[in-house]
Parts: C-alpha cells; structure tokens; sequence
C-alpha cells in the first residue's frame, strides 16, 4: 500500500501524458500507417517483342539423325529430246549430278542466373526461356538473311517504283519456270508500296490491280505474298521459290537449366542454355533474286 500511495501521483501523471499524445481523428494511409500499404504484383512480364516473322516459318524443316545432311543436284545435260526420223536413231540425252553435303551446327547461347533470384522472383523461370527462343530466332533470321543474300541471284532492275521492280523479277523466276511464293521486304518497303504514288504524285496513291491486301495487312502480288521481315535491309527484297529452301535440324530447338555447372554449387546460381544443331540447305540459287529497290544505273 505504500508502495502504491508513494507512486500514485507519478502513475497519474503518465497516463495523462499518454493519453494527451494523439488527438482522435479521421484515419488514413499518411497518418495512421507506418510502413508501406499492401501491393499487388503481377507474374506477367512485358517483354520486349518477338519479330513477327521468321524464315523457317516459310521452309520446309527437315530432321535428320547426323550432323550431315547430303542432297543430289542437277547440274547439266547433254543431248535432247526430238522427233524422230523414221528409220534413223533416236535422240540420245544424258543427266549430271552433283551431291551436295550441307553441315550443321550450333546456334546456341547461355545465361547464368542466381538461386535468390529465381526464388525471390518465381516469374523469372518462366519469363527465361521466352526470351531466350525470342534472341535465338532473332539471331537465326539474321544468319539466313545473310546466307541468302550472299547465295541468290543479284537483281538487274535499277529503275521503277517498288511494285515495278517486284513485278519484273517475279517475271524473271516465271521465266525460268521458278513458282515464286513469297517476297520478303522490311516495314519502310512496305509502307513505300502502300503509298505508291498515282500520276499527280502528291496525295494521288495508285497501286496496280495485281497487287490485293488481305483485312490483317497481307499483301498479294500476283500470286506472291509479301510478307514484312524486321530482318530484311530497309531497301533489301527477297523473292524466291522458296520450296528450294530447307531448314536441315540434327538436334532439336531446347532450353535447359543446369545448377551442376562451373562454380555454380559453390555461388548458388544457374546456369540457362538454349541451342540447336541446324542448317539452311540452298538447293538452287537460281530460285530466288536479290534486289535493292534504291539501286539505280
């Protein structure tokens, strides 16, 4: 009691301390919370896109069991075939042939990341493999583009506008009894022929009747899609039959995870690979034509 009678005046004051140290009030975030309100985060990376297109999109892919994939091409002939003459010999002819071995090999890249962050953010084992197969066809339109540019047939026009040039080189395929299915062009050709001008040359736009657009923007030459490739040089055109392409694949398109590599075990990281053993095999180069549609005499 004592204790109590010597320390009631001391207990009276605290609590009236305490009580005078907030003023009641409306509450809110700013003054009745300390720390950060609670968030939502989504799982969904926005992820810079993927070209639309890719080349082996447009070719036949052919698997094989080797890294070597050979394949017979006609490369001459002599005699021919006539009438013949009654009681006289016929017209003899004969066939060359030449294999051809086309090798593949590795298209291939890798990334390590740590254990913390594929823990801490779950969305990133996910999100790894996306853009990884969205550089790897990246990087493989890029090294076809650049192998058919260098196989195919130079273009000879060097005068006309956009569908003009198109036009005069699918007329060089017909003539050589080439089918020509597509023709690859980048954005800018694209619009360029969109926006063919009409006679006045000032807001006339005039494209020819041959050329008919499909309501998602695919474009028709005459029986020949053109189809828009990031990949291609902004004045660069590819017209091809492209049935004379095929993308040879010895070890398929895979991403892997491997924790059992390097230094990995010892600084708690993953290694994440994506590779895939391929070729382009040109059967002919006579089936497609290069062309610049700047060029000029």
């Amino acid at each position: 009691k004592a204790l109590f009678r010597d320390n009631h005046e001391a207990i009276k004051k605290a609590n009236r301390k305490a009580l005078e140290l907030k003023v009641v009030g409306d509450m809110g975030t700013a003054t009745n919370l300390t720390g950060d309100p609670n968030r939502f985060y989504t799982n969904n990376v926005s992820m810079v896109p993927s070209q639309a297109i890719n080349i082996v999109d447009l070719i036949q892919t052919i698997n094989i069991d080797t890294g070597v994939f050979v394949f017979p091409k006609e490369i001459g002939s002599e005699g021919s075939i006539s009438v013949q003459t009654e009681g006289t010999e016929k017209s003899q002819i004969d066939y060359d042939l030449q294999m051809v071995t086309v090798n593949t090999d590795y298209l291939a890249g890798w990334l390590r990341v740590s254990k913390q962050m594929l823990h801490n953010l779950p969305y990133v084992e996910d999100f790894l493999p996306q853009a990884l197969k969205r550089d790897f066809y990246k990087a493989q339109n890029a090294k076809y583009w650049s192998e058919l540019s260098a196989a195919l047939t130079p273009s000879t026009q060097t005068s006309g506008n956009y569908v003009e040039r198109l036009t005069r080189d699918i007329a060089v395929l017909l003539n050589a009894n080439y089918s020509p299915s597509f023709a690859i062009v980048s954005p800018q050709a694209y619009a360029e022929i969109i926006l063919t001008a009409g006679t006045s040359g000032t807001g006339d736009y005039s494209l020819p009747g041959a050329v008919t657009m499909a309501p998602n923007g695919l474009m028709n030459l005459n029986g020949v899609y053109l189809v828009v490739g990031t990949f291609a040089g902004q004045d660069e055109y590819i017209v091809a039959d492209w049935s004379y392409f095929m993308h040879i694949v010895s070890d398929s398109l895979n991403v892997a995870f491997f924790e059992q590599d390097g230094s990995n075990v010892v600084i708690n990281a993953t290694t994440v690979r994506i590779e895939q053993m391929e070729a382009l095999a040109i059967t002919s180069t006579a089936c497609g034509i290069i062309g610049d549609f700047t060029a000029v005499t």
